[in-house]
């Protein structure tokens, strides 16, 4: 057992969804153990733990424009990238800047690389990037973005070495260097490997997301054993939660959408900005959260006062009314879940259709009103291998349609 020299505060959510909040004694491969003010440790097996979120939730602060994508499916924000045959270099990144030495990994760990960040106003930009890391090329991609073009082009060849200044890129025989300030990213051809093992958990903070064989807490700082970049030490001050529910959970925030469509709703101008789908809270607030009537709960979750209940989600997804967007199922897993109701901040004049697809074929249809209770969704992904949730504006006519916006609260795939 690792001792925990100064107290580190976290809450710890079990399969039965109940919640523990203390200080961490321990924190290894086998459980975490919290402090008791009212007597002895409690400790709960790592078996039972979906996820650890930190208390005290990292500084929110302008991330890096780039991001390295792994080939375990981690991401790293970065402000620089170069790269030999074998071997690549970092810079910029959260979890660079507190690594002892400069921060290096094997470049066969190294997906894709983007070198421009995704202009949100440009919503193509990114549709394009997406559609292209799917893509199955039989080499790798230099991608490219002309000043003020909105959309991405790209060429098939052999990446060679990235400097500060140029990528060097085979193309039929004739190796070019390319200005490095014309690179939009680079997409190395990978094949698939179908056999490795999934990995144990996931480490996500600010500007990072690490699939992770193994945590455990000295001090101040989480050892992590990246299957990508090997032992890695980070200061809980960085972390905002391991997720340990990958083999029994996988959430939608954490899954990159293979359909992404946005049509505004009564030709609304929504500052692109603002964007139409948000991760892990609302558009308006930090925390996910949806309203129950007083007249829905029930006489132990009720008030004295009457007043509404507000329930908070860790995960899910805030849509606005008029986006498509589709998800594949992951492997093995079997149902999708989620509570479904309106953004409490656009309850009075919010209306919403809400469209669950199974490739294509409708598994459910909810109308959900903002002074409506939220609704428990369960569909069967038997034999599914893309889920789309189409959400409609129904808002009346006369309504802009701006405030059509759903929560979908731990919406989430299960085995």
């Amino acid at each position: 057992m690792i001792a925990v020299a100064s107290a580190v505060q976290v809450r710890v959510t079990d399969l039965q969804q109940r919640e523990l909040t203390g200080d961490v004694q321990a924190w290894n491969e086998r459980h975490v153990q919290l402090s008791n003010p009212d007597g002895d440790p409690t400790e709960i097996s790592l078996d039972s733990i979906l996820r650890v979120d930190a208390i005290a939730k990292p500084k929110s602060e302008a991330l890096p424009p780039g991001e390295v994508l792994l080939t375990d499916g981690g991401r790293l924000a970065m402000t620089g990238f170069t790269s030999t045959s074998a071997e690549c270099s970092i810079a910029g990144s959260p979890v660079a800047s507190v690594q002892s030495r400069g921060f290096q990994a094997p470049l066969a760990s190294v997906r894709a690389v983007r070198m421009m960040p995704l202009d949100a106003s440009v919503p193509t930009l990114q549709k394009d990037w997406r559609d292209l890391l799917g893509s199955d090329p039989a080499g790798d991609l230099i991608v490219i973005r002309k000043p003020g073009a909105a959309n991405l082009n790209f060429v098939e060849g052999t990446l060679g070495d990235v400097t500060d200044q140029a990528v060097e890129f085979d193309l039929d025989g004739e190796v070019i260097g390319v200005n490095r300030a014309k690179v939009f990213g680079i997409i190395y051809f990978r094949r698939e490997d179908n056999g490795a093992k999934p990995p144990e958990a996931v480490v996500a903070g600010p500007g990072f997301r690490l699939p992770i064989k193994s945590a455990s807490l000295e001090g101040e700082q989480l050892q992590v054993q990246s299957p990508s970049l090997g032992a890695v030490a980070l200061p809980m001050s960085a972390v905002a939660a391991v997720d340990y529910s990958l083999a029994r959970v996988q959430y939608l925030s954490d899954l990159d959408p293979v359909q992404d469509d946005w049509n505004p709703p009564n030709g609304s101008n929504v500052a692109p900005l603002m964007g139409h789908i948000a991760l892990d809270r609302g558009f308006y607030e930090t925390e996910l959260t949806l309203a129950y009537p007083a007249e829905s709960l029930s006489a132990d979750e009720a008030s004295s006062s009457g007043l509404d209940g507000i329930r908070t989600f860790a995960k899910g997804l805030a849509i606005r009314g008029g986006t498509e967007a589709g998800y594949r199922v992951p492997r093995d897993f079997t149902t999708f879940r989620a509570i479904v109701g309106i953004d409490p901040r656009s309850r009075d004049t919010a209306q919403v259709e809400l469209s669950v697809l199974g490739d294509g074929k409708t598994l459910a249809t909810e109308t959900l009103r903002g002074d409506g209770a939220p609704v428990e969704l369960e569909c069967n992904m038997s034999g599914v291998r893309q889920l789309t949730l189409v959400v409609r504006s129904a808002s009346p006519p006369w309504a802009s349609g701006v405030g059509d916006i759903l929560h979908l609260g731990g919406a989430r795939f299960v085995k």
